[in-house]
């Protein structure tokens, strides 16, 4: 078992919520995956190996399914290891339709997908502990993730409240399930058969169109590819509700009025709906997911998003929309992110000049700029202006350049 120093470097790791709940989570998984380490200089030093390490180690169940590693967490509802392989054996069953897909489709030797290995981790977590198997793995993913670079530098911790209430959690390229969330009991057996192979696609999706994009996924485009596989795969996509109602007309009969001799009966009343009215059952729902259109129903999204004049993925990157095309939201609007980003033009002169030349030059600069003329030029054309002297467009620059630099090693592209 770890002692006070594992423990110390637990609390180091972790973004200290008020609970410690995080602490305890990572220290759980810790200490089962590695029980004969005793301090941190037992343990990988690379955080992305002490991911693989775990994952590896006696604590889950695994088996290879084409591309993807599947590993199940001992632990929990699946605290027996008959039951985590029973588990295992499923959920291989189901995501063998997508072998012969991902072959097909990403069987290059190397790119974003092709050529990789695909962890898909699961657990069965148990609700009443207070730190879960779900739990604990979150704590490790996130402490693995964390750094330059990294899923949670760009996207924040993934140690949150609606992370562990969720049935997924994803980085780039690791995908953890919760088999004991309401949505996966509710599927039973349909869970491991289709929904499992559906989440996985989604999830490659998901970082083919996303990792290291610069604009928005237009919904047709990241629904459809996942439909189109899974389609593919599978027959049908999961995606889809197709609800019924029947109904009846409704019917009236009045009763018998008006005045009948003294010591007489009226006559009995009539009861019973007509003989003649039907049940009539039609299909009700939104009928863009209803899934026998599972198949055809982005193609429609995609006529309408090019025949409209401003499609859903298009947005503007910046702080404010565009007084020329108002319609069009910001990315911010339009996502949620906050990134701003745009194409700029500068007046530049050869290293060296001569103060008294770089003065008169940017003087005359600032009067092109403050000019009437110049200002319906750049009205007309949609552009926005901004000023700065030589100081401000130097400092402007640098940091333009450093953010230029943090997405370009964010995608792999740079050190």
């Amino acid at each position: 078992m770890w002692t006070a120093l594992a423990l110390a470097f637990a609390l180091a790791a972790a973004p200290a919520p008020p609970d410690r709940a995080y602490d305890r989570a990572l220290l759980r998984i810790i200490e089962n995956a590695f029980p004969d380490a005793t301090s941190e200089t037992d343990l990988p030093s690379s955080q992305r190996q002490l991911l693989r390490d775990a994952l590896a180690s006696p604590a889950f169940v695994h088996e290879a399914v084409g591309p993807f590693d599947v590993h199940v967490l001992v632990a929990d509802e699946l605290a027996s290891e008959s039951a985590a392989r029973a588990t295992l054996k499923a959920a291989v069953a189901g995501l063998t339709p997508l072998v012969p897909v991902m072959a097909r489709h990403f069987g290059r030797t190397e790119g974003l997908i092709s050529g990789q290995r695909l962890p898909l981790v699961l657990c069965a977590a148990d609700a009443t502990r207070e730190v879960s198997a779900f739990d604990s793995l979150i704590a490790l993913l996130d402490h693995c993730e964390s750094g330059p670079g990294s899923w949670t530098a760009s996207n924040g911790s993934l140690w949150t409240d609606a992370s562990r209430a969720s049935l997924v959690v994803r980085t780039w390229d690791v995908q953890l399930v919760n088999l004991s969330h309401a949505d996966a009991r509710a599927q039973g057996e349909a869970f491991f058969k289709h929904e499992l192979g559906y989440l996985t696609l989604a999830h490659l999706v998901h970082g083919l169109l996303r990792q290291g994009s610069w604009g928005l996924v237009p919904p047709w485009l990241d629904q459809g590819l996942v439909d189109e596989l899974d389609v593919e795969a599978y027959g049908e996509a999961w995606v889809g509700e197709t609800s019924w109602v029947a109904t009846t007309e409704g019917w009236f009969r009045p009763g018998w009025s008006g005045f009948v001799p003294e010591g007489a009966q009226p006559p009995p009343p009539v009861t019973g709906p007509p003989a003649e009215l039907a049940t009539t059952v039609r299909e009700t729902g939104n009928a863009w997911l209803r899934r026998s259109r599972s198949a055809t129903r982005h193609w429609t999204d995609l006529v309408q998003d090019l025949d409209s004049k401003f499609p859903a993925s298009l947005a503007f990157m910046a702080e404010k929309r565009a007084a020329i095309f108002p319609e069009v939201p910001t990315l911010k609007e339009a996502s949620g992110s906050p990134w701003v980003k745009g194409v700029w033009r500068g007046m530049v002169g050869p290293k060296g000049l001569p103060p008294d030349i770089a003065s008169r030059y940017e003087g005359l600069f600032k009067k092109v700029y403050e000019s009437a003329e110049f200002k319906k030029f750049m009205d007309e054309r949609g552009f926005e202006m901004l000023w700065g002297d030589a100081p401000q467009f130097a400092a402007f620059m640098k940091k333009d350049n450093a953010e230029i630099g943090d997405m370009l090693k964010l995608m792999g592209l740079a050190k």
